[in-house]
């Protein structure tokens, strides 16, 4: 099987296309019946961030006026970074941007969000440039265009062949041994993270959606509502400050691991202690 799309933008490799229209949302399962928005095409990383590349982008930015809360940290090598919070990873998105001669889309007031702690960030998100996904963009490439499913690889279950995250015996769906880190992440040295696109991708070509480290969303962690909505991209309720995070990490069971799984953090918070929080990007293909 292939598919033909058509898009208005340059491909930029290595991203991978997900095509605009309906997708069900919120399904843990074949017997949950979720909800549906539209979701215009976009590209999203194939993999997480990694270190290298967040120094690369890093180190540039640093040269042209950006300033970072934390500088970020990874295992080594191609591991994927960590160590940051949620406004390192929206200015590290614009100075990415910036670096490739795109648009950036994020402002502070009328200006490149570049430095502090802004905590109303303006979103353009119909432009070019590198930005976190929302919560329903990150769905999406999740669920791999599949329906019913709870996990990215179209499956009911999960195991180390898959993802990377602690096994249980407690729940019925995952068939990993019980407490146990990922073969290949557990050597001893923390964290037990994997070089990311090390297991499999879903079938968007998108990997790690579940497991290695969780990922900052765009959205504010505000309730989710289920009616049709286009092109949602969170709640606007300045009030609520705490900001979504998806897909599960290395430490955590396969509970949070679920394409349907949502939880938040402050986004001061670079979750340093633990190493499990790093993130993705997209860029708007309409």
């Amino acid at each position: 099987f292939y598919r033909v799309v058509q898009t208005t933008n340059a491909y930029p490799f290595p991203m991978a296309y997900i095509e605009g229209g309906d997708a069900r949302l919120g399904q843990d399962g074949f017997a949950d019946t979720g909800f549906t928005n539209y979701i215009s095409p976009f590209w999203i990383d194939r993999t997480e961030v990694s270190i290298e590349l967040w120094q690369d982008v890093y180190q540039w930015a640093t040269n042209n006026g950006y300033h970072f809360d934390n500088p970020g940290s990874g295992k080594t090598n191609n591991h994927p970074v960590y160590n940051v919070n949620w406004y390192d990873a929206v200015k590290w998105c614009n100075a990415r941007s910036e670096k490739e001669g795109l648009d950036v889309v994020y402002l502070a007031g009328l200006f490149t969000y570049r430095s502090n702690q802004v905590s109303n960030v303006n979103l353009l998100h119909e432009r070019n440039g590198y930005r976190l996904p929302t919560e329903s963009e990150w769905e999406k490439a999740a669920r791999g265009g599949r329906i019913g499913h709870r996990f990215p690889w179209a499956s009911q279950e999960i195991s180390h062949s898959n993802a990377n995250y602690l096994g249980s015996d407690v729940l019925a769906y995952d068939i990993a041994s019980n407490n146990v880190y990922h073969p290949l992440g557990n050597d001893g040295i923390f964290p037990y993270t994997l070089p990311v696109g090390s297991l499999p991708p879903n079938a968007f070509g998108v990997h790690d959606m579940a497991g290695n480290v969780e990922e900052w969303i765009w959205d504010r962690a505000d309730t989710r509502p289920t009616n049709y909505l286009v092109n949602y991209t969170g709640s606007t309720d300045t009030s609520v400050v705490i900001r979504v995070i998806r897909g599960g990490s290395w430490r955590y069971q396969a509970n949070y691991l679920r394409n349907s799984d949502r939880y938040q953090g402050i986004p001061t918070n670079n979750f340093v202690s633990e190493a499990t929080l790093g993130f993705r990007t997209v860029r708007s293909a309409w």
